[in-house]
Formats: structure tokens, sequence, C-alpha cells
């Protein structure tokens, strides 16, 4: 995907990304039970010496719906309903719902494996954005 779509030549929606699409639900099709991103099996997330694998389990899916968002985030505008490019539109849903359904599923398996206040990480980010070492205003 990295080369196909992000590399120097132009991509093609039709072609390069819809294929890249394929290859990205060929990639979660094939994950080991433990790493599926349906039905997963929890069977080892209890169990001593496998503390380590709900942690990349969340890396891995965080990791994948961002790609998608990636691939099909310079179609999502063009799927706003124009009179006069309804057509051209419609081409792009499918990147439009990509993105919705990544960006929904991310937002998902966050607010269901933070063990902290999920908000607490906003409030570092505020800190440290206020934060000026050279004490200038």
């Amino acid at each position: 995907m990295q080369l196909r779509c992000f590399g120097l030549k132009a991509r093609k929606h039709e072609k390069d990304v819809v294929e890249c699409e394929a290859m990205f639900e060929d990639w979660a099709q094939a994950l080991p039970p433990h790493f599926k991103m349906q039905g997963t099996d929890h069977s080892l997330d209890t169990l001593p010496g496998y503390g380590w694998l709900k942690h990349q389990r969340r890396n891995l899916h965080s990791k994948y719906y961002i790609a998608r968002i990636s691939l099909h985030r310079p179609y999502l505008l063009a799927t706003v309903e124009d009179p006069d490019e309804i057509q051209d539109g419609a081409k792009y849903e499918s990147s439009k719902d990509a993105c919705m359904l990544s960006a929904m599923a991310d937002l998902n398996l966050r607010t269901q494996t933070e063990e902290a206040d999920p908000l607490d990480r906003f409030k570092w980010v505020t800190v440290s954005h206020s934060f000026n070492p050279h004490g200038d205003d």
C-alpha cells in the first residue's frame, strides 16, 4: 500500500485504492485468532505471561484503522453531495464509508480499552502546549 498509494506516482482511486483496500481486508482475515478484528479470541488475555497481548492487539488494530483512514482520506470530501457532481460523489462513497467506519472502530477501541480516564491524555497535551521554556509570551 505504501508504495502503490503514497509513492511518487499519482494514484488512481478506482484501481490503486480499491486494490489496497482488498489487500487490507485479506490481511485482516489472515490474522491469528488472538489478533482478529472481529470475533477476537480473548482466552489468553488473563493468563500469566500474556499481559502484553491485549496491548499489542490494541496497537495493531489502531494502526490498521489509521492506515485505512490515511488511504481513503483524500477522497472523503469528494463524497459531498453537489448536484453538479453527484456521479463523482457516488464514486467515492466507499472511501467515505471506510473512513467513517475505521474512525468509529478506532474510537470505540480506545474508549473500551483505556484503563484510566481517556481524557487524561488531552490534559497533558494542553499542559505541554502551554509550557514555554524560553519564557517568551
